[in-house]
């Protein structure tokens, strides 16, 4: 039969033997404007308009099957393009060497990007994110070491006159990054230890969703 989470996590689910877990996030966040402009700037400027728009409204589901394999499937769900995936991906550990995923996620390129939208102080990331590849289709080896994290996968790039010389289609990319230290991360199967400092500077480290 399964159990519910604690009341930390109440949105999580698990086998009465452990073999298979199942937990639901969600994401929901709006951008909205109102102005109230002096009577002067109005009649110089014109009136100014209030809005409100949905930027983000996700449904997140991930877990675990079978004791060794992890998954995740989330959606982005807007009024004007409805529904769209974006991480799908089955992963199982290869023991002491990392964790292998499959599917659509994010390369690992780009700190920025990597982050999650729930970690950032405002809705849009810099320009220079424009830069990183984003998701894609692809396999992904993945895992720690003594002193951060890093990964690395081959991903397809699909063909255009400035990137493929050929006429082939589709050519593959390698996208690989270090990082020296433990951040946030939608890693199913090992988790990174908590975060420690000395008391008098002890923080609040909130994983994103």
């Amino acid at each position: 039969a399964p159990s519910r989470g604690s009341s930390t996590n109440r949105y999580a689910f698990a086998s009465a033997a452990g073999a298979g877990s199942l937990q639901v996030r969600g994401k929901l966040q709006m951008d909205i404007a109102r102005f109230d402009a002096a009577r002067g700037l109005r009649r110089s400027a014109g009136a100014f308009g209030d809005g409100r728009e949905i930027r983000r409204s996700r449904l997140d589901l991930r877990g675990r099957a079978l004791g060794r394999f992890g998954w995740r499937a989330s959606a982005d769900f807007k009024p004007d393009s409805g529904a769209e995936f974006r991480d799908v991906y089955l992963e199982t550990t290869l023991g002491g060497a990392g964790t292998l995923r499959a599917g659509h996620f994010k390369q690992p390129f780009s700190l920025e990007n990597r982050t999650s939208s729930s970690a950032f102080t405002f809705f849009e990331r810099s320009a220079a994110n424009a830069l990183a590849p984003g998701r894609d289709a692809g396999l992904l080896l993945l895992d720690r070491w003594s002193a951060g994290t890093w990964a690395v996968g081959p991903f397809p790039v699909p063909y255009t006159p400035l990137t493929l010389p050929t006429n082939s289609e589709v050519w593959l990319s390698l996208a690989a990054r270090s990082f020296p230290a433990h951040p946030p991360t939608d890693h199913v199967p090992r988790p990174y230890p908590p975060l420690t400092l000395p008391p008098a500077r002890q923080l609040v480290a909130l994983a994103p969703a």
